[in-house]
């Protein structure tokens, strides 16, 4: 992610000006399904979301977020793992998130 640009923050442990002055400035956001991606109602910029989900668990509240600011949103679900757990398919946030940048 930070090849395509991304700045990495852990919202949840940034102060609340932190965080309005990384976001203020997002394009895209991409990260896991929490309050944190509120923050895209900073952005003055914003062209997408990519939003990590625990499979079999869809909660549209960000997804409406972006679609009502005219920015794109992609689910990305988590894949269950053998032996229990889920993993992220990196491949797949990557591949969306530089998808939204790109405006394709």
């Amino acid at each position: 992610m930070e090849a395509l640009g991304f700045e990495i923050m852990e919202a949840e442990r940034a102060r609340f000006t932190d965080q309005v002055k990384v976001f203020r400035s997002a394009r895209v956001i991409a990260g896991v399904h929490g309050a944190g991606l509120a923050n895209q109602v900073w952005s003055t910029s914003l062209r997408g979301i990519v939003e990590i989900q625990a499979s079999g668990h869809f909660n549209d509240c960000f997804a409406r977020l972006a679609v009502s600011r005219g920015a794109a949103y992609t689910p990305s679900m988590c894949q269950p793992r053998a032996g229990g757990g889920e993993v992220v398919v990196i491949e797949e946030v990557v591949g969306a998130a530089g998808a939204q940048l790109s405006g394709t």
